[in-house]
């Protein structure tokens, strides 16, 4: 992390308060065609955020789902990160008579992002000359778009409201009350505030996933691609 612009300007009144923001990013830029594949995006979800999954060996999926898992097909990831507008003008040192320095958040944007991957089992690679292999695909990408959709409300709905209950955040990011250096260089410096956060983050993630992919829902995916 860049080291913050030093000041002697005393402490002001007039700050703005944090602007927690959510970014869906993506492994693949590439995304994956709607039009071509006939694929209904799950409501909410837009094209632009319909990444191109890769496609993967067995061996390769079960390395992402952490361990072997026959019926699964694909498998939507996702990465956790935070991030500044500017480091450096939103953080501004405040001296004090005696001892270390303090530290005051000036407001601004704090990004919640969120890096999500998509991996297909590669026996189910559409063949466009194969109508079966192309609704296969289609029945497992929009499920996976399904995760990507939750994905997208994690980090620019629910992280954005869930953080404002925390009192650290009322503290120090709503209400810009001086943190003291060695919480600075703890929590703010380094990555000790992302690591606060993603826990929130990756326990609504896995409730939400649950859902998803509940035994009832597989074994209607399950008869969808019997049929195909």
């Amino acid at each position: 992390m860049p080291s913050p612009i030093l000041t002697t300007l005393p402490l002001v009144s007039n700050l703005l308060k944090a602007k927690f923001v959510g970014r869906l990013k993506f492994a693949n830029s590439a995304k994956v065609d709607v039009g071509k594949y006939k694929i209904e995006l799950p409501p909410g979800l837009a094209a632009a955020d319909a990444p191109q999954p890769s496609f993967v060996t067995r061996k390769e999926l079960d390395q992402q789902l952490g361990k072997p898992r026959p019926s699964v097909k694909g498998v939507a990831k996702a990465k956790f990160s935070l991030a500044y507008a500017n480091f450096n003008q939103q953080w501004r040192q405040i001296p004090t008579k005696n001892g270390p320095p303090q530290w005051q958040f000036m407001g601004g944007e704090v990004y919640f992002d969120s890096t999500v991957s998509v991996y297909i089992l590669d026996e189910y690679k559409p063949n466009d000359k194969d109508k079966s292999s192309v609704n296969r695909f289609r029945i497992i990408i929009q499920h996976e778009l399904e995760h990507v959709l939750d994905d997208a409300d994690l980090v620019r709905t629910f992280m954005p409201q869930a953080v404002l209950k925390e009192s650290m955040v009322q503290r120090y990011f709503v209400q810009n009350q001086p943190m003291d250096n060695s919480m600075f260089e703890y929590f703010i410096r380094g990555p000790k505030l992302q690591e606060y956060f993603e826990p929130t983050w990756m326990l609504e993630r896995n409730k939400r996933a649950d859902k998803r992919d509940s035994p009832e829902e597989y074994n209607r995916l399950m008869r969808e691609m019997q049929k195909a």
